[in-house]
């Protein structure tokens, strides 16, 4: 890999999957294999080591405006395979808003705006932490085994920052489609603490 300087690329490659989302932060393994996504993956290897991914939900598909957010990843692992496919994997950078789809691409692309965070006041930051932390320790970690929950409530607790944690926890502990879309996208950090705990709060009484 070329030296890169992972400064935010004005616009690039988007890689459209049915209700898939990534969080910053976190990473993801994907196979190549569409002429289309192929020539994007040529494209960003030659340039920026960077594609973003965008969630291909059901309103995105019924709506006029199309895909909104999604996430710009970096391309972290890559390998070709004899038959043409390649393997990735991409860990999420930060989310943005696509702006404008270049219609001329052979590839989806777009023009993009990094999603600003409305960060929680600092001194409520620390409460938020434990009581996401509680949250997740009593949906999810309470059923896995000693040894795997010790490990990740250990990942956990040495995250100190309520915007990273939330991704994480996010990323890791919540399926449904619509709500990781909703929490990758929410502006505000204070209400994706108070959707997420809400979420992994209903998820343990299930």
């Amino acid at each position: 890999m070329k030296d890169l300087s992972l400064e935010t690329p004005d616009e690039c490659g988007v890689m459209l999957l049915s209700e898939t989302s990534l969080f910053p932060g976190c990473s993801m393994m994907l196979n190549i294999f569409e002429p289309r996504y192929k020539t994007m993956l040529q494209d960003s290897l030659e340039s920026t080591w960077m594609i973003a991914l965008g969630d291909l939900n059901e309103a995105a598909l019924s709506s006029n405006a199309g895909l909104d957010y999604g996430v710009l990843s970096l391309i972290n692992f890559c390998k070709n395979l004899p038959d043409g496919r390649s393997n990735l994997v991409i860990k999420g950078l930060l989310p943005v808003q696509f702006t404008h789809w270049d219609k001329t691409s052979p590839y989806p692309k777009a023009k993009i705006s990094p999603l600003r965070r409305k960060p929680i006041d600092s001194e409520l930051e620390q409460q938020a932490i434990r009581s996401l932390i509680s949250a997740s320790i009593a949906s999810h970690l309470s059923h896995l085994s000693g040894n795997i929950s010790q490990t990740i409530l250990s990942d956990l607790a040495a995250i100190n920052e309520i915007t990273t944690l939330i991704d994480q926890v996010a990323h890791n502990f919540i399926s449904e489609p619509a709500l990781r879309l909703s929490l990758l996208s929410e502006l505000d950090d204070r209400q994706r603490v108070h959707t997420l705990i809400t979420a992994l709060e209903q998820s343990s009484e299930d």
